[in-house]
């Protein structure tokens, strides 16, 4: 039992070892994007509340996020991670990586939600201790003025 054991430790410590930066900070954008939209569409307390967002988001960023819900200044016209008061029922069991972009302030993972993919947001990854999380998030919407 040890054998086996050390055995699916190796493979899943060599698997990991064999993904590039971009592979990993794209996993890490999916598995949180996975994990909140079910959380949201549970309607379950505010994450934020949990210390499982912690190993997902900066803590930077979850200091001023956990600020601003204190003192009501959290009014940014939908949810700060998936950008939208509403989901649609597809969105949960419809969560995915589009396309990655990196530049020299970090990693920008392109997540769709849905079978259509018509509402993707924008993680904004970087590594905080070793690890990459979430610093920031946006839409991809442009509105055109008129």
């Amino acid at each position: 039992m040890k054998i086996i054991s050390l055995l699916l430790l190796f493979i899943s410590t060599a698997t990991w070892a064999s993904s590039s930066p971009i592979e990993i900070a794209q996993q890490q954008a999916l598995n949180f994007n996975k994990w909140y939209i079910a959380q949201f569409a549970a309607d379950n307390s505010s994450p934020l509340d949990g210390q499982k967002i912690d190993k997902y988001v900066t803590g930077n960023t979850l200091k001023k996020l956990r600020h601003a819900a204190k003192t009501d200044e959290a009014n940014y016209g939908g949810d700060f991670f998936i950008g939208t008061q509403d989901i649609n029922d597809d969105w949960v069991d419809n969560v995915a990586v589009m396309q990655t972009l990196v530049d020299p302030v970090c990693t920008n993972v392109f997540v769709a939600f849905g079978k259509d993919k018509k509402h993707i947001v924008v993680d904004c990854m970087v590594k905080e201790a070793g690890t990459w999380k979430i610093q920031s998030v946006t839409g991809t919407e442009i509105i055109a003025s008129q």
